[in-house]
């Protein structure tokens, strides 16, 4: 299965894209590619004009905005959680350590609002191990119903790897052993987000289909 069968394409692109001068889409669309994960929430106007190479009204207008999403996301309650694009949505404003993999953990009550929203590891720029202690003392700290992965690729594609896939079995193992579930694992990297969980439920039912075969 490919990555693409799986990403959803980041929506700060076009959002971001919307808020430029046709003359500075090109310098917009490197902002895009090269920012990292983190930079959607901190990029400072200055940034954008000495670092990327937009024009100082373009720069406002992306400041503004950014500025604006912290206000909201400050006052607003977040929504409950049901789907990867839920807690895509919720996290990535969040994110931070560009240059490092990260996992977080959200604790979710009975009607799937988060709770809890924390980072449990840091790794190198390509990797990144957790312990299902760091994730599940998180959960029962908070009285956490249930819990939704999230693991970042700063440098790399929104799939998941091999090695993803192992820890999300593991980490889901360990949750349903306690009564905590795993809602899902989001893989969220700068070309967007995708589930964890969709990406094992179809290579299992390929391994099944495999094994049928004559």
């Amino acid at each position: 299965m490919s990555p693409s069968a799986h990403c959803v394409a980041n929506p700060k692109a076009s959002s971001i894209l919307a808020l430029v001068d046709d003359d500075d889409r090109a310098a917009a669309l490197h902002f895009v590619a090269h920012a990292k994960l983190g930079r959607w929430r901190t990029i400072r106007r200055r940034a954008l004009i000495k670092q990327y190479g937009l024009s100082e009204a373009s720069a406002r207008r992306i400041e503004a905005a950014m500025h604006l999403a912290r206000e909201l996301m400050a006052t607003q309650k977040p929504p409950a959680l049901h789907s990867a694009a839920d807690v895509a949505a919720l996290i990535t404003p969040l994110l931070f350590g560009d240059e490092l993999e990260a996992v977080w953990i959200i604790g979710v009550d009975a009607g799937g609002h988060p709770i809890e929203t924390t980072c449990v590891a840091l790794g190198t720029a390509n990797a990144v191990a957790v312990l299902p202690k760091d994730v599940f003392s998180v959960l029962l700290r908070v009285g956490a119903t249930a819990g939704f992965l999230v693991h970042t690729h700063p440098f790399g594609e929104a799939h998941a790897s091999p090695a993803d896939l192992l820890a999300l079995r593991q980490l889901v193992a360990v949750g349903d052993l306690i009564g905590i579930p795993i809602s899902d694992m989001v893989v969220v990297a700068p070309d967007g987000y995708c589930s964890a969980l969709e990406q094992w439920m179809e290579r299992a039912e390929i391994d099944e289909l495999a094994q049928e075969v004559p």
